[in-house]
């Protein structure tokens, strides 16, 4: 649990990584986060997937995280 908690990461680091390198690059940050029920990266997912932001539009993994 511990070893979790020091790579843990929070939804402003997702998003300044995505800021400096790329929604790609921050995609999998998002869905860590996402997993842990964080509402931000949820939304934010969702508008990736939603737009085709960097990747290809998918509208089922859009409303998932919505």
């Amino acid at each position: 649990l511990s070893f979790n908690l020091l790579n843990a990461i929070t939804y402003e680091e997702a998003k300044n990584l995505e800021k400096n390198q790329g929604v790609l690059k921050a995609l999998s940050q998002y869905k860590q986060l996402a997993k842990q029920k964080d509402i931000n990266s949820m939304l934010r997912l969702a508008k990736i997937y939603a737009n085709g932001e960097g990747i290809k539009r998918n509208l089922n993994l859009s409303y998932k995280y919505f």
